[in-house]
């Protein structure tokens, strides 16, 4: 049986309290495990939009927990400030 893949759940809360609006455009961006932004973080390739970032996020995550045999349901990712 195929493992499932893990739903990727984007939190951009600190970065709409810290930009004042949504993260849009074009950039590097930053993605990051835990909530205070205190590990490294994943940095998606530069000049992505928001958008294609969080495609490329979601693939990263996938590819990452794709060898596990119990991989968890739901991964939160947060959005760097």
């Amino acid at each position: 049986m195929k493992a499932k893949k893990p739903s990727v759940i984007f939190n951009d809360s600190a970065y709409r309290f810290a930009h004042g609006h949504t993260p849009r455009g074009r950039g590097s961006w930053a993605f990051f495990f835990d909530r205070a932004q205190e590990t490294a973080p994943v940095w998606a390739p530069p000049q992505m939009t928001f958008p294609e970032a969080k495609r490329w996020m979601m693939e990263w995550v996938h590819a990452k927990y794709a060898a596990e045999p119990t991989p968890p349901h739901f991964v939160d990712v947060y959005v760097g400030t």
